[in-house]
């Protein structure tokens, strides 16, 4: 499928700008070796090369293997991801998008959907001891 430049470019800078992408590079040791984009939401800003990040970020243990992994909505304490591991020259690229706009976003329908349930089965329940008084 193709698309227009401005529409890909449109989608790329939408898709940066509400995820923020901040990735890792780890070393075979699980060390870090650099980092780069947005870190501070994921509480993992300012790290030093050489830290060992399943110290760190403990939700890497077993997230780290040959085979390139996608999880959805890690949660560390109030913090929603999408984690993307990419084995790379015998360690890893982890990336971590940001999900807690489109998580928020779910969770307001699904309360939204919930309530809207309770309601039906109240005005069910209503209804049904209503028609009970009558006769």
């Amino acid at each position: 499928m193709s698309l227009p430049a401005s529409v890909i470019e449109y989608l790329q800078s939408d898709f940066v700008s509400e995820s923020r992408p901040f990735c890792l590079q780890l070393d075979a040791s699980h060390r870090l070796i650099e980092s780069s984009g947005d870190g501070e939401w994921s509480g993992l800003a300012n790290l030093e090369p050489g830290t060992d990040m399943l110290e760190q970020a403990p939700f890497l243990y077993g997230a780290l293997s040959d085979q390139p992994q996608k999880l959805n909505y890690v949660s560390t304490g109030d913090i929603v991801m999408h984690l993307l591991t990419i084995p790379y020259d015998g360690g890893h690229y982890v990336v971590m998008l940001d999900a807690g706009q489109s998580h928020d976003f779910l969770q307001q329908r699904q309360q939204s959907a919930n309530e809207m349930r309770l309601l039906h089965a109240s005005q069910q329940r209503l209804i049904t001891r209503q028609r009970d008084l009558i006769t």
